[in-house]
């Protein structure tokens, strides 16, 4: 997914920071960072975006009954 955030660049490195702290795998690829610009009232803002790529682990589940060619006695 494709993320555009805006903020100060010590808040871009702590939402970066609590992604790598998430309970599953997550990637962040390409980040590109703006100029930074001077916002009345908000502080020196730079507009960041990149790519973030989540992963899951899934187990296979086993059928009941056990092997396909087991024969009943």
């Amino acid at each position: 997914m494709r993320v555009n955030v805006t903020g100060g660049f010590n808040n871009m490195v702590y939402f970066f920071d609590r992604v790598a702290k998430l309970p599953r795998i997550v990637n962040i690829e390409d980040i590109s960072f703006g100029d930074a610009k001077d916002v009345p009232g908000r502080g020196r803002l730079v507009n960041t975006t990149c790519t973030v790529k989540t992963y899951m682990f899934t187990e296979k589940v086993e059928k009941k009954g056990g092997k396909k060619d087991e024969k009943k006695k």
